[in-house]
């Protein structure tokens, strides 16, 4: 597990190289001939002749103009220099993984889930140039020692490179939507299709879960684990600090073109592309390579920051000028208001007239006004500005890769580095143990602002602040109360002190972080108005849809919390895994909620026991229950995978309980007390109330709740809810409560002396039994 000068050297070399030919994306040719191509393939000849048209127009600015030029592909364009064979090898990987995600995993019993999850991986991920993932498979050969590039390694690389780009699509997916893109290599955006829609939101969160699954599968055991997932959720956190700094400028349907300056725009660019678009690939390849060494990963960062620079004014100047049919969309920079390079040079060299016209013309989407702003570019000559941009950042590049080469150490060496189970009769007075939780928020806040990587962009903080004291207020807390109570119940007493505790208190945070995510994601996809009492905040003043990033500035949140307080923790790894696989267990859930309540809305042959425990199950039970449990055992140091499992079938049932309850409240409950407005009648849902009515109800019946179910219309919903009396449900949930319950604790009873006492569960049962919210 060593890397050499001469192989660090050999792979700048080869960037450098690449820099030569161009670092852009200048072509939709596909990576592998052994996948069909989602366009058909214009003729070559004519592509050029357009192309070359185009040239003649623009090198009147300049001698040479490389990034439109088609004489010589760029080899980015083709997979970072890489021959057939690497890209046939690199394509073949990808199908083993999606049969893993899809035929393995406790979501198989939902095959309807898989198939929904495979098409969703097949359409958006294997497609367009892959150079991410490309790039970390090359990256990886250049850096390892030749003795180490066996199949099984070089297979694992191509197995990173695939995370990395679900970690793209991830990205693609959200933008798309946020930004009202139509179309995305060539095809229609995924939120486009037939029956998605708003659904993409929970669709791209399949997709993250998918990629952490993916790394957890395949990776749990290699000592850089810990690293790959630390870097996979810090460039989580770097997008979406691009992405929110993006939408700042963008607030109104017309950009303002004040806040256009080369400072912003640089940070844009760093956030939102260069460091998962080009310190991410190599940074993975480093940490594979066994280097994990901070001074090596910051000489990288600095100069692959400074390519994802030079790549992102690229893409801005084919946007403008470039061919579609090679670079393989339609350029909409200028009517989508975007602060481009070339905006922000123009706005820098304009006259109080030319300003004016900017601010007239740019951010339409009028032909007329489209061609103005291009006009403008050309009179202001900044073709060839970039040109000349484009020639001394290669040679300014070249330099700097010289001198971080030259550097380098030899050689890096990566520093690497079943309890007996026992009950705790102290356990804190409920009310008392809320309070300390409560206050243990401001900490966990400020943490966040001045100890994370959040520090570094301050604005950034503070919105980030705003979001989650908006979305965690209110509410019983119950989900973070769970993890304390589990740590405090499951560790041997004379183990608990106060660290351990106020670490158990952030778990439980960390828990209600998750749910706020989900929940945001959640309105969005229900259309709610209301939730806790108070406006969804995707339907606050100046959020709107830019609440899907805000999503995942609370995830990123969330990680950032982990790191700081839990990292130390030899469980680290194992906590972090708890929450990636509680957020792919939901968004399994939220996808088969949705399908019922949207894709098969009026089959009500579907609304059936089996189908409403497996939404239950995935939706609910995993992350309300079996996460904080699980995060109470790592912390107490219990790993043993039979104990989990205990603990999970019994979370399990307790969760189907909570979601009867909760569908239950949605019909009847009080809305001062519930602080929402029950809309599962409206929305069609797969609720436990349908389910039994679908089972009881004469064919009359049936037909009234036919007629009515789903729809929006008072009258409906009140003739739904008066059926539901009509078959004494009320009255039924009350015996099954109940009935449930009694079986639970009996099971519990029945665990053996040796396994975790059932008292915890107990807790958990009482905190919900006969609620009202």
């Amino acid at each position: 597990m060593f890397c050499t000068r001469k192989s660090v050297d050999k792979f700048f070399q080869a960037y450098k190289n690449e820099l030569r030919r161009q670092i852009s994306k200048t072509t939709s040719v596909t990576n592998s001939d052994s996948m069909a191509p989602r366009l058909d393939q214009t003729n070559k000849a004519t592509n050029e002749e357009t192309v070359q048209k185009r040239l003649l127009k623009l090198q009147k600015y300049h001698r040479y103009l490389s990034t439109l030029t088609s004489q010589q592909m760029p080899l980015a364009a083709r997979g970072l220099a890489v021959s057939k064979d690497q890209s046939r090898e690199f394509m073949a990987c990808f199908p083993d993984i999606v049969r893993e995600l899809t035929e393995t995993g406790k979501h198989i019993d939902v095959p309807e889930a898989s198939k929904w999850l495979a098409k969703l991986l097949q359409y958006n991920v294997p497609n367009g140039k892959k150079n991410r993932g490309l790039a970390t498979v090359l990256a990886y050969k250049m850096l390892e020692k030749p003795d180490k590039l066996t199949p099984e390694n070089i297979h694992l690389a191509n197995i990173m490179g695939w995370c990395t780009e679900m970690f793209h699509t991830h990205q693609l997916l959200l933008n798309d939507i946020m930004s009202g893109a139509e179309m995305r290599r060539g095809v229609p955006c995924w939120y486009r299709q037939t029956n998605v829609g708003m659904a993409a939101i929970n669709d791209s969160s399949l997709i993250q879960s998918a990629m952490y699954s993916t790394l957890k599968r395949n990776f749990v055991n290699k000592p850089y684990y810990k690293n790959v997932l630390e870097m996979f959720n810090e460039m989580l956190l770097k997008c979406s600090i691009g992405n929110y700094l993006e939408k700042q400028i963008m607030k109104t349907d017309k950009p303002d073109l004040s806040l256009f300056t080369m400072e912003k725009y640089e940070a844009i660019t760093k956030y939102k592309t260069s460091y998962y678009t080009f310190q991410m690939p190599v940074g993975l390849a480093l940490l594979m390579a066994g280097v994990d060494d901070p001074e090596t990963h910051r000489q990288a960062k600095t100069i692959l920051l400074e390519m994802g620079e030079f790549f992102q004014i690229q893409d801005d100047f084919l946007d403008c000028f470039g061919e579609p049919s090679v670079i393989g969309k339609n350029g909409t920079d200028i009517q989508d208001g975007k602060c481009t390079w070339l905006a922000v040079v123009a706005l820098q060299r304009a006259t109080p007239a030319q300003k004016q016209l900017m601010e007239d013309h740019y951010g339409s989407s009028n032909v007329e006004d489209v061609q103005k702003i291009k006009d403008l570019y050309e009179e202001l000559q900044l073709p060839h500005t970039y040109s000349v941009y484009e020639e001394a950042t290669y040679d300014l590049l070249r330099t700097q890769i010289q001198q971080v080469t030259r550097g380098l150490p030899h050689d890096f060496i990566p520093g690497q580095h079943i309890a007996k189970m026992a009950t705790n009769a102290s356990v804190s007075e409920m009310q008392k143990e809320r309070e300390l939780f409560l206050d243990v928020f401001p900490s966990i806040m400020d943490t966040l602002l001045t100890k994370t990587k959040f520090s570094n962009i301050p604005h950034v903080a503070n919105w980030t602040k705003k979001v989650l004291e908006y979305n965690l207020q209110g509410g019983k807390k119950n989900r973070g109360l769970s993890a304390a109570l589990a740590y405090e119940m499951l560790e041997d007493p004379e183990k608990i002190t106060e660290e351990t505790l106020r670490i158990s208190r952030v778990l439980g945070w960390c828990v209600e972080m998750l749910q706020s995510y989900l929940v945001v994601v959640d309105d969005m996809m229900d259309g709610a108005t209301k939730r806790r009492g108070i406006p969804c905040w995707y339907c606050l003043p100046n959020v709107g849809l830019g609440a899907i990033n805000d999503s995942i500035l609370i995830y990123s949140a969330l990680k950032e919390i982990l790191a700081a307080y839990c990292k130390h923790l030899p469980q680290y790894p194992l906590i972090v895994d708890e929450y990636d696989e509680a957020l792919l267990y939901t968004t399994v859930g939220q996808h088969l909620d949705f399908e019922m309540a949207h894709r098969h809305k009026k089959d009500y042959s579907l609304f059936t026991t089996e189908k409403y425990n497996s939404i239950a199950k995935f939706k609910t039970a995993y992350y309300t229950y079996k996460l904080p449990v699980s995060l109470g055992l790592l912390l107490a140091n219990k790993t043993d995978p039979e104990t989990h499992k205990k603990a999970e079938s019994i979370c399990i049932d307790i969760g189907l309980l909570f979601q009867m309850q909760d569908d239950f409240i949605d019909c009847f409950g009080v809305e001062t007390l519930t602080g929402k407005i029950g809309n599962d009648i409206q929305e069609g849902k797969c609720s436990w109330l349908a389910v039994q009515a679908l089972q009881l109800c004469s064919q009359k019946q049936r037909t009234v709740f036919v007629s009515c179910y789903g729809s929006p219309e008072p009258a409906h919903i009140e003739r739904v809810k008066r059926l539901y009396e009509e078959l004494e449900l009320p009255a039924l949930y009350h015996r099954t409560e109940k009935h449930l319950y009694d079986t639970i604790v009996k099971n519990l009873e029945q665990l053996p002396p040796d396994s975790m006492s059932p008292k915890l569960f107990i807790k958990l049962l009482d905190l919900i039994y006969d609620r009202k919210n």
